[in-house]
């Protein structure tokens, strides 16, 4: 790498007297900016560029010069072949000194990070479809796609053409999940039933482009205003797909260009040895937990101190993730493609006549509750329960305090009961007269009010005991 940001230039003599007349200010100005351009350029066609080298240091794009350098004297130190061992040891240090060398230039960094930006372009494209699957005959060169930015959600598709169109559940637009699964018949005539004509007919080669594309718009909630519109139009993927396919293609050149101009041996020991060193540059080996971009070099030379860590076993958790790996190889990806489905809506086709609505036990068994209503409702139960408990009150100590006193007014007698004094007149009559001054009745009143008292007094201390809990937990 170092040899990278060298600029040299071989100069003829004839060149160097006719540049010679030039103003010695001017000619360092313009190998200054010839340099800066050769190092950008080398930097941007260097195997570098396949990589992020800030991951590699373990650093953040915006780490400061001096936290680069931390980084890369820590890995070093750990890489070097007297430590790492001299095969490996020696293909890591090489790589360190080359990453070190291009981040350590300003105008090196400044064209590496220009070039991983436009890298970022196709982060996730793998030139395969994303969510749909190919069921049609390998010699069909058409293909369904459906411009979800212009989708109003009617489901006319998917009830056309149930197998090749579907609703997907987040946002309410339909989608191509799987190509030619129904007749061509059923297919055009979902095309022609959409309202706003989102459903279009393109080349098998750039339905991976259009779904990765189309993956990348932003989307809401399908809702259709007063006039059928559903708002300003998106930018036309259609017009971008080429574009996008081109630059794409020209990455993919590069990368062969340079893979073409460096042996298999030299790539593979690269390889191996910037995965190593991913290994070795993980924050927690020489960043402490807490501290962000700007935590203070003493704490990262401090941590540098301790041992390195023990070689890790053999993950048994990868094992068995290998393990199930081949194992679905095996079956065919049958399971992958019914969990895939869990992700859309499915239109129900037996719809009820609106002349005989579900009963109370068909709306119980098979109407599906509405997520929000079923939360709410679940609160309420969860509130009804809690005021259940909350009133619910031992009525024991009040019963024993009711018997206790009208025990004491039937013992004590006429004292307590006021003695011959009562209510001389009454509406109900003379029986009513006579059962209200009744003896019996006074002791009856005594119990009950005594009961009373006594459980709300037994209600408040229980509700001061529950607040008490609640505090503690």
């Amino acid at each position: 790498m170092p040899a990278l940001l060298v600029n040299t230039v071989s100069v003829s003599p004839a060149a160097s007297r006719l540049g010679s007349s030039r103003p010695a200010t001017a000619r360092r100005a313009a190998s200054a900016r010839h340099g800066h351009r050769c190092r950008a350029e080398a930097s941007g066609s260097s195997w570098v560029s396949d990589y992020d080298l800030y991951e590699l240091l373990g650093v953040e794009r915006s780490s400061p010069q001096s936290e680069i350098k931390a980084a890369y004297r820590s890995l070093q130190k750990r890489c070097h072949p007297d430590v790492a061992g001299a095969a490996g040891g020696h293909d890591m240090a090489v790589v360190l000194n080359e990453v070190y060398a291009l981040l350590s230039d300003p105008d090196a960094r400044l064209a590496y990070d220009q070039e991983q930006a436009r890298r970022s372009e196709f982060a996730g494209y793998t030139g395969r479809p994303l969510y749909s699957s190919w069921v049609g005959a390998e010699s069909e060169r058409r293909a369904v796609f459906v411009d979800e930015v212009r989708c109003v959600g009617c489901l006319k598709c998917a009830l056309h053409a149930s197998r090749t169109f579907a609703v997907e559940s987040v946002y309410g637009r339909a989608r191509a999940v799987a190509q030619w699964a129904d007749d061509e018949d059923r297919i055009v005539d979902a095309i022609n039933t959409c309202p706003v004509d989102c459903i279009s007919m393109v080349e098998r080669s750039d339905l991976a482009a259009l779904e990765f594309l189309m993956s990348k718009q932003p989307r809401g909630r399908v809702r259709v205003s007063e006039g059928n519109a559903v708002g300003a139009r998106a930018p036309n993927i259609f017009n971008e797909v080429a574009k996008f396919k081109k630059r794409f293609d020209e990455m993919k050149q590069k990368s062969a260009a340079r893979e073409f101009q460096e042996s298999e041996a030299a790539r593979q020991s690269r390889t191996s040895a910037v995965h190593a060193i991913r290994s070795m540059s993980n924050w927690w080996y020489w960043r402490p937990f807490g501290f962000g971009p700007s935590a203070p070099v003493t704490i990262v030379l401090a941590s540098r101190l301790l041992p390195p860590p023990p070689a890790a076993p053999a993950d048994p958790v990868t094992e068995r993730l290998q393990e199930a790996a081949a194992a679905r190889r095996k079956t065919g990806g049958a399971a992958t493609a019914h969990a895939g489905r869990e992700d859309y809506w499915t239109p129900q086709l037996n719809l009820p006549s609106s002349a005989s609505p579900p009963s109370i036990h068909q709306r119980g068994r098979g109407t599906p509750t509405p997520q929000g209503h079923g939360r709410r409702r679940g609160a309420a139960g969860e509130a009804t329960v809690a005021g259940r408990k909350g009133i619910s009150i031992d009525l024991t100590a009040p019963l024993l305090l009711g018997i206790v006193a009208a025990g004491f007014v039937s013992y004590n007698g006429e004292q307590v009961a006021g003695g011959g004094s009562g209510i001389q007149e009454h509406v109900g009559g003379a029986i009513a007269l006579g059962v209200v001054n009744s003896f019996e009745m006074k002791v009856v009143l005594a119990g009950v009010t005594w009961s009373i008292i006594g459980a709300a007094i037994a209600g408040v201390i229980q509700v001061l005991g529950r607040r008490e809990e609640d505090i503690w937990k």
